[in-house]
């Protein structure tokens, strides 16, 4: 048979058995309660420090009192360029083209931004040129040294954009280029058919600088461009009629120049045909053009290559001290404080902020042996006197633009992409 044991001794075994399980399952909760507290409180202990170390919430600025200024260019006061030999490119452009040294100065990286930020301790050294009423900056980088412009740089890229000169007689100024070797980019000289309203019978023709920096040679017929050109006088080479920079979007670009910087949009021109594409060396190329300008200097025209398509974005990896990097030298009403700004294409500005009144008081002395009043800043001498004043140092092609006080050079840095 089979048998657990005696009868008697099954009751007080279920009870023991109810026992054990019952302590068993009263271990098991406190066991639980146990690590639960313990979890909590490493929990706790953790957001404490993590608490502890948090920076405090900064107050929100009071800026009911200090609204933010409005950038307004009032003037385009030069363009910069970036030069491999500043001897060499002085030469050309006062040999060849006719301008003339203004001065020439060292400086630290500290006094030209972007290089504070970058390289404080980089040396430059740059020549100003003036070309009638107009300037003109060769920066040269002693250390570091940037790129070179690409050979294969064509005009509808992104980073393009030329300068442009007047000249009485083109004949004439073509020669003299193409005896001191300057490297063609028109196979002629072109003159925009009739046709069109804008441009019609003007004479153009493009070539590079010892850099690769493009250039054009303009003539302008009796009716066309400002009325100066028309002035009778020698000198072959007169003045900078427009830099021009490549627009990817005409309106975006416009949205930025006109509505955010307020120069006045002062035409359009649609230029196309066997002229535009000798011209720019494009086969089909196919522009639009919008000049815009400041109060003075030249204008800044926008050019968008509506064909052919395939210009090259701007290299993300453009430095201040590459050759291709530029910039416009403008003046500008009202307080610059550091801010960004966006430029759709990557071209970048360089801000010049002046006191006038403060510069009347300067200039004074400067004022009173030239022709005009004491203290007339728009005296020549006076110009001259505020334009050392505030020095024509640019920013370079890198996310910013720089600003110059009336006392002492105030660089601040504004992106601009």
């Amino acid at each position: 048979m089979t048998a657990t044991g005696p009868k008697n001794m099954r009751p007080a075994r279920g009870l023991a058995l109810s026992m054990a399980a019952a302590l068993a399952n009263s271990i098991a909760a406190a066991l639980a309660l146990s690590i639960a507290a313990a979890l909590a409180l490493s929990i706790a202990a953790t957001l404490l420090v993590a608490v502890a170390v948090l920076p405090s919430p900064a107050a929100e600025p009071d800026v009911s009192s200090s609204p933010l200024p409005r950038l307004r260019v009032r003037s385009v006061d030069s363009i910069a360029l970036n030069v491999a030999d500043a001897a060499g490119s002085t030469r050309f452009y006062r040999d060849v083209l006719g301008f003339e040294v203004r001065s020439e100065e060292d400086l630290a990286g500290r006094d030209w931004q972007p290089a504070a930020a970058l390289w404080p301790e980089a040396r430059l050294h740059v020549v100003h040129l003036q070309l009638g009423q107009e300037r003109l900056d060769l920066a040269r980088w002693l250390d570091p040294r940037g790129a070179a412009i690409a050979a294969d740089t064509r005009a509808n890229d992104a980073w393009s954009g030329h300068v442009a000169i007047v000249v009485r007689d083109m004949a004439t100024a073509v020669a003299r280029l193409a005896v001191a070797g300057a490297r063609a980019v028109s196979s002629s000289p072109q003159v925009i058919p009739e046709w069109n309203p804008t441009s019609g019978g003007i004479v153009a023709y493009s070539f590079l600088d010892p850099d690769g920096h493009a250039l054009e040679l303009v003539h302008f017929p009796e009716g066309k461009g400002d009325a100066r050109w028309q002035r009778p006088g020698k000198d072959l080479f007169q003045g900078i009629d427009h830099v021009a920079i490549v627009a990817a979007d005409t309106e975006r670009s416009l949205a930025f120049w006109v509505d955010g910087l307020g120069l006045a949009l002062a035409g359009h021109s649609n230029d196309y045909g066997i002229e535009q594409a000798r011209l720019t060396g494009i086969a089909s190329a196919h522009v639009r053009v919008s000049a815009l300008r400041a109060q003075s200097g030249p204008a800044i025209e926008l050019v968008e290559f509506l064909a052919p398509a395939g210009g090259r974005p701007r290299p993300a990896t453009v430095m201040p001290d590459d050759l291709v990097s530029t910039s416009i030298v403008v003046g500008v009403d009202g307080d610059t404080p550091s801010r960004e700004l966006a430029d759709p294409d990557g071209h970048l500005l360089a801000t010049r902020h002046c006191d006038l009144r403060a510069l009347a008081a300067r200039t004074q002395h400067s004022s009173q042996r030239g022709s005009g009043r004491a203290g007339d800043v728009k005296s020549e001498p006076a110009r001259a006197a505020a334009a050392d004043t505030c020095h024509s140092m640019t920013i370079v092609d890198r996310d910013g633009l720089s600003a110059c006080s009336s006392e002492e050079p105030l660089w601040q840095v504004l992106s601009v992409r």
